[in-house]
Formats: C-alpha cells, structure tokens, sequence
C-alpha cells in the first residue's frame, strides 16, 4: 500500500484512530456491535522542520539536533494511520494499541483498568 491509494472509505465502517488508550478501549467495547474498528496509535518522536521555530535558543535546536537522530519522519508516521485506515489487515481489528511500525503493542495495565477508563471521561 502506498500514500498515494485512491481507496474509498464507507462512512459506516470508516476506522477511529486515537492517541489516548483508555479512550480506545472504551470507544471500541461501545461500538463492538457495529462496522466501525477502533485503535490508538502510539506517537513516537517525529522529526520536523527546525526551520519554522526561528526563535529557538542555540541550546534548544543543539537538543533537537540530537533528539531527531532517533526520530521518525512525518512520512513514515503517517503510514502508520494509513494503514490502520485503510488496510484490509486492520479492517477487522480494534481495541488495539499500535506502534510506529503497525505492529500492535500492549499498553499498561493502568490504561485497561475500567475504574481508570471512566475517571478519565468524568
């Protein structure tokens, strides 16, 4: 699959991609019933342009200089949200949590605890 793919997306079973897991294991248990998949995908570092933070102290752009050797770019982030939206692999899978590389990870305990997952709606 590449970014480019034309393929259409049926509103009724178009994929949520979150970056809050409690929030994807309990929007994925309530819509368990229905077409539509739910998963969360984990943000790794992403490198960016330094050029459109000018202001940036010497001391700051010397930190990202370093920080971005173990960065990801935004090209290889979004394959990550283009497959699980768009991949027959992911059609079926939710309640999940991804990394940067499509392969499903587990998250914490905490983060799957019912009690947490309502705390963090109220």
């Amino acid at each position: 699959m590449t970014l480019n793919s034309k393929k259409e997306i049926s509103v009724s079973k178009r994929p949520i991609i979150s970056r809050s897991w409690p929030r994807t294991y309990w929007l994925a248990d309530q819509l368990k019933d229905t077409p539509i998949t739910v998963n969360c995908v984990r943000v790794t570092n992403v490198k960016i342009d330094i050029r459109r933070y000018p202001n940036l102290s010497k001391t700051m752009k010397f930190m990202y200089s370093i920080k971005s050797r173990f960065s990801i770019s935004p090209e290889e982030m979004a394959r990550t949200y283009t497959y699980l939206a768009t991949s027959p692999e992911a059609a079926s899978v939710t309640g999940k949590y991804f990394d940067e590389t499509n392969r499903p990870i587990d998250s914490s305990r905490y983060s799957k605890n019912i009690e947490n997952i309502h705390a963090e709606w109220t």
